[in-house]
This record gives C-alpha cells, structure tokens and sequence, in this order.
C-alpha cells in the first residue's frame, strides 16, 4: 500500500505513469535483495584459518596439559591469578555448543577485577560468537532475531544493567527459548492480531556484579565466582601493571594478541559431539538441600564441558544408529570436581563467601585485641574495606544473628558483639571425591568369573542373572565407601 501511494505521488510530479514507477521500484528492490546477506553467507563470512593456524590450534587441543596451557595463556593476556575462576569461564564459553550450556555470575568488590576477567573471556570467544551489551530492557530480549542468541555467549557488563530483564534471562536459560504474543494491527484489514515472536537459544550468559545478595532464582541457574581480594593477589596485579610499561612488557602484548587468534581458533575447532558419563551412577551428590536439584545438573553438565575440550584426546564412539559419541573420563571428573565443591559449598552457606571471609576477620580482629566488643570504625581500620562494604556485610551479618547490636540510635555509635557460637558454614556432605570415584570405578571393574562379558566398554557388567530391563542396577561401590558416602563423616 505504501507502495502504490509513493508511485502515484512520483508519477503526478514527473509525468510518468504509475506502472512503470512501480517496475522501477521492484527492479530495485530485487537488486537490494541480491546484496542483502543471508545467515548462510554471515556464516560463511567467518575468517577462515590458515593452515598454519590450524595446526597451531590442533596442537593445543592434543597437549595433555591443556587445561594448564589454558591458565598461563589467560595470564599473559591479561588476567593474572584467578586460576580457578579462569579455567570455569573458558569451560562456561565452550559450553555454548553443548545442549546444555553453563551460565556465570563474577562477584568481586568494585576494582577487584571481575570486568577484567570477562574482557579476557570475551577477548578468547570468536567475534562471531559473542554478545556484550551494557543494559538491557525488559523487552529487549523477545525483539532479537530469532537466531540472533542461538550458541552464543551474552557478556553483560553490570548485573544492574539485566536488573529489570531478570525474568526472560531466566527463561532462557531454563526453557532455551523466549516466545511473546503481542496484539498488533494488521496493516492490511486494520484488524488487531496477535503475532508471536520467537527466540531461540541455548545461549551462555556471564554477568559482573558487586552484589552478594544475588536474586536466589537467578542464582539456582549460574555459577558463582567469587574473585579473590587477597592481598597477595593485589600484589600480582600490581607487578603485572609494571611489566606492561616496559619494552618486555610491549612485546607480551603482540604475543598475547597471538595467543587470543589461537585460542578463538580452538573454540572454532571444537565439533558438537554426543558426551556419555559411563561412571555417572557412581556419583552422588548431596540431597539436604532442595537447590542440589539444579546443582546436581550443573555439576554434570560442567563434567560435559571438560570432557568437550578434551574431544581430540578422546576416541570417537559409534553407536549403531550412527550418533557418534566421546566418554568422559575420571581425569574430566577430577578437574570438574576441583572447580565445583568449593562453590557448592559457598552456594549452600547461610553466608555467602564474601560475608563469611568478613565474619572471620571480625573474629580475628577481637581475638587478636582482646574485645568483647567492636564498633564499625575498628573493623574499617582493621581490614581498610570501603565503609559502604562494611554496612552492608554488618547488616547482613545482624540479620542472619551472627552479631548483635548492643547499643546504636538517636545519635549514639553503633556497637556490635558476637553472637553465641554461630554456625559460619554448612558442612557439604554426600558429593563423591575423585579418589571415591577411582575406588569405585577399580571395585566394579573386578571380573569374579571370567566367562562374564562385559555390556560396554568402561562400564561394570550387571551381577549375574539380573539386567535393567527387569529392574537391576549397575554393580554399587564398596559396602565401605557407601557408608563413607551416606555417613556424616564425610566431607569435602
């Protein structure tokens, strides 16, 4: 319609008829789409990888100690320490391509580096595969083109700045899609409708935030990092800000600007494959807690994530459907083990890390000058944390009874005390060790007649006369270790 409107006005003004005009218009507009780009060609258009560089990116992905050449090729980028926390973001952006990704919240005091670290994992990720965005409305989302999030990472720069997108950020994580039905009229009859846009995911969000009081429904969804604020971590940071004003320090950056082209050619390397855990059975994971109902996925969506970077080093398995698949390895479950308990156990706390480290210095400030009592200026002299930090962890402290006020209003300076022996942190029990794990593994490997055949490589054989079918199980650990599993003295 507003095409005839144009050619009628452009016709009268020039004298032409209004067919030809309309001719004229659709000669152009088929050229326009000639050069419009299809998602085929935007695929197409990614950099292809020299030879050389593919070898480059092959090598690493075979080295044996690649997790550790993840490490230090991340600390010459720019991120010095934070091991831990370096290694689960790289696992966090490659698990994009698995059908179930990880999501990340960094949690650090402002200046503590938790925007460096996502500069550093954004840097590594192909341009093609990533988001950043600052803020985001509470609409914005559903608006995307469809496949505009599909396998890719979202960095937002701020938590503030998804605050009020919360809802449709959980949705997509959980559901792997947002669908929104809007009534809109129909330029043609005039008549409202409804339309239904739609967008696709899985997609990997990583957020920055200083807030420790993190939305629980959010935070069911994600890992927590908590970036260290260590002193001697500050030290770290202060010699790497030295190196990089020398002439040494010049050419680690060109190198480090080669190490980011090779690892954005890892990532394009690795190949969506089918992940199989033989061993899951033998793990177990606590139960006292109704969150460990999402933990327990997390937990083994991460043991995916390491078994993933490390396909090259694994056979390639054939099923008889022709699904090819790799099996994780107790290695996979070891460096994936590493990297979770201590954030379950953080998770799982009353406290959050950052509150339960400050509790402990309040501790050791009166044990160390012989108080009963303290007030907010001793702790902020003590542990030189900003006096903004410092009210917000007391109040969350008094909130939760580890302090009590024992005087404070009207003018008069507030006055905290310890509360009796209160519980600091929850003891994580149930979650197998590796050394569990290999235990269980070399127990359900022992053949007591050689005439048994075993179902699967890797995995333990049925006890004679029983199958799954029928109800039977995989060949359980130990009466021992079942004990230590299940008991109270087991502990991470």
């Amino acid at each position: 319609r507003q095409r005839k409107s144009y050619a009628k006005r452009i016709g009268q003004k020039f004298s032409v008829s209004e067919s030809q005009i309309e001719q004229d218009l659709y000669r152009i507009l088929e050229e326009l789409e000639k050069d419009r780009k299809t998602p085929e060609e935007t695929a197409d258009a990614v950099p292809a990888m020299t030879e050389e560089e593919n070898q480059e990116a092959l090598r690493s992905l075979k080295n044996p100690h690649l997790v550790q050449e993840i490490i230090q090729d991340l600390s010459k980028i720019g991120c010095v320490g934070e091991e831990q926390n370096k290694l689960l973001g790289y696992l966090v952006t490659i698990s994009r391509k698995l059908h179930e990704p990880l999501s990340l919240t960094i949690v650090s005091q402002s200046g503590a580096g938790k925007s460096n670290l996502a500069d550093v994992l954004e840097s590594i990720l192909p341009k093609e595969d990533v988001i950043r965005l600052s803020r985001i409305t509470p609409q914005a989302l559903y608006y995307m083109d469809k496949d505009a999030l599909k396998r890719k990472v979202l960095i937002i720069e701020e938590k503030e700045g998804s605050n009020s997108a919360d809802y449709s950020i959980r949705v997509l994580q959980s559901k792997k899609s947002l669908k929104l039905a809007v009534a809109l009229k129909d330029p043609q009859t005039g008549k409202m409708k409804t339309v239904i846009f739609e967008v696709e995911g899985p997609v990997v969000v990583i957020e920055t935030t200083t807030r420790t009081d993190i939305n629980p429904e959010n935070g069911s969804r994600v890992f927590i990092a908590y970036m260290d604020e260590s002193e001697e971590q500050t030290k770290r940071i202060h010699l790497f800000q030295r190196q990089q004003k020398t002439i040494a320090g010049r050419q680690a950056k060109i190198e480090s600007e080669t190490l980011i082209r090779k690892h954005q050619n890892i990532q394009r390397l690795l190949k969506e494959v089918a992940i199989d855990i033989p061993y899951v059975h033998k793990i177990h994971f606590p139960t006292k807690w109704m969150r460990t109902r999402r933990d327990y996925q997390k937990f083994l969506n991460l043991i995916e994530a390491v078994t993933f970077l490390h396909q090259t080093q694994r056979q390639i398995k054939t099923l008889s459907d022709g699904l090819e698949y790799i099996e994780a390895t107790s290695q996979d479950y070891k460096i994936a083990y590493s990297l979770a308990c201590e954030i379950f156990g953080d998770c799982l706390s009353e406290l959050m890390k950052p509150e339960r480290e400050f509790y402990e210095l309040i501790k050791e400030m009166l044990q160390e000058k012989e108080l009963l009592s303290f007030q907010r200026r001793m702790i902020r002299e003590y542990s030189k944390l900003p006096d903004h930090v410092i009210r917000r962890y007391l109040e969350t402290l008094v909130q939760m009874e580890y302090l009590l006020i024992l005087e404070g209003k009207n003018g008069i300076r507030f006055e905290y005390k310890l509360s009796p022996e209160p519980q600091t942190k929850e003891v994580l029990q149930g979650l197998t060790t590796p050394e569990e794990l290999e235990e269980a593994l070399r127990s359900a490997t022992k053949v007591e007649d050689p005439t048994k055949l075993q179902c699967r490589t890797s995995v333990p054989c049925l006890p004679a006369g029983r199958d799954l079918a029928s109800g039977g199980t995989l060949r359980q650990p130990c009466g021992n270790l079942a004990a230590r599993l299940n008991g109270s003295d087991h502990t991470t």
